[in-house]
């Protein structure tokens, strides 16, 4: 079943409801399940959180952690050290997302698991119990979630444990992200260049008011770069936020989409002379950006340069590929070689039909370009639900017309 969006103006002006941010949600769960303290609920989440939140306090010996892979990297850590049995399985692509870097150095700590089918991917086998830490060495560059789920256990191990990071560090804004929640739940970690000493500690409780979604919010700074005028208001956007994708402001300051605050409120604005220029964009920090911004790129008619692209093709789908066949759609050529690429525009044409490839942002990012084209074929829409489930009732209230 196909999809078609039509954007009945290029003129915008609304408060937009955002999601919470689940990589902030998903990381308060899993320090609040090592207090052991309760969470009932967290309403109104992307469905990534419920899937975390039901696999922490399912009392099931087999978890379906189905696409959410933070909810499978944090698991796997979190069961490595509860005792009892435990298999997580989810679905046929996160079968094929790699783990073993995770699963490697748990095991290095004293975990026991065991691989179900392919070695080196989910699902997996898990028997709980206490783990003696020590120093490990893992791959920087393949999932920021890894290191994560790693430190926020490791305080619980019987002895200090050492994480020493090898290669390009992708994501390091994630890393940062969960030190700094880890202090919030009463727990230091010694950090020295490429080396991370954690010593064993109990983490304490703490309220914590769940921030808006700076990835979601880039969709709309995209539907801003695309439109002829615009204002939208962010209410519980944070300016001075700990998600790294609050860089957004200044990536999409030269495509013409300004940031500014006002009472407390952030709003951003379309305007007609675009500040300052970028020569080459760097994904490696922000690699959720690449979508939006490499379609605001292609929308607008102008050619890029990035680099950056380590691990772009082990997130829900390959977005490399994806982007590839997606913005052949609209007669622009996507090259990539190893971490870099180019994006080369062409004119756009009336119409166009584009794939999500049961990825979320993919299909957030493609909705958008209903502004410039006259009608946009998607073959699928729900896919959304994963991190932002009112995103079709925001674009509608925004009279985009969904048929």
């Amino acid at each position: 079943m196909s999809f078609l969006l039509k954007a009945n103006s290029q003129s915008f002006s609304s408060e937009i409801d955002l999601p919470i941010s689940k990589s902030i949600a998903n990381r308060m769960l899993m320090l609040k399940a090592l207090c052991k303290t309760e969470v009932d609920s967290i309403e109104e989440a992307p469905n990534d959180v419920h899937i975390f939140h039901k696999a922490l306090i399912t009392g099931k010996d087999e978890i379906d952690i189905q696409d959410a892979g933070t909810a499978m990297r944090f698991a796997t850590a979190f069961y490595s050290l509860e005792k009892g049995s435990k298999k997580i399985f989810g679905t046929q692509r996160m079968h094929q997302r790699p783990i073993h870097p995770l699963v490697d150095a748990l095991i290095e700590w004293g975990a026991d698991i065991q691989y179900l089918e392919e070695e080196g991917y989910p699902p997996l086998e898990i028997r709980g119990q206490e783990l003696h830490g020590g120093i490990i060495k893992i791959d920087a560059g393949i999932s920021s979630q890894f290191i994560s789920a790693l430190l926020m256990i490791a305080p619980l191990c019987k002895s200090t444990c050492t994480i020493v990071l090898e290669g390009v560090q992708a994501s390091r804004p994630y890393i940062d992200m969960t030190i700094k929640m880890m202090q919030l739940f009463g727990v230091e970690v010694d950090q020295y260049k490429n080396e991370f000493k954690i010593f064993p500690a109990k983490y304490k409780d703490f309220n914590l008011k769940i921030e808006k979604d700076w990835s979601a919010a880039s969709f709309y700074y995209l539907l801003c770069a695309l439109s002829k005028e615009c204002v939208f208001h962010f209410p519980g956007l944070v300016s001075d936020s700990i998600q790294g994708d609050k860089s957004l402001k200044d990536i999409f300051r030269p495509l013409g989409v300004s940031t500014m605050e006002e009472k407390g409120v952030l709003y951003i604005k379309k305007m007609a002379d675009r500040e300052g220029h970028i020569d080459v964009i760097d994904f490696s920090n922000h690699p959720d950006l690449f979508l939006p911004v490499i379609t605001a790129y292609a929308g607008l008619g102008k050619d890029i340069q990035f680099e950056g692209l380590y691990n772009l093709h082990l997130k829900e789908s390959n977005r490399l590929e994806a982007m590839i066949y997606n913005l052949k759609q609209i007669n622009a050529i996507l090259s990539i070689s190893g971490n870099t690429g180019s994006l080369i525009t062409s004119v756009l044409p009336e119409r166009a039909s584009f794939r999500s490839f049961d990825d979320h942002r993919i299909a957030m990012s493609m909705a958008m370009m209903s502004v410039v084209l006259k009608e946009v074929e998607l073959d699928q829409i729900d896919v959304v639900a994963k991190s932002f489930p009112n995103f079709w009732k925001e674009m509608k209230a925004l009279e985009f017309d969904i048929e």
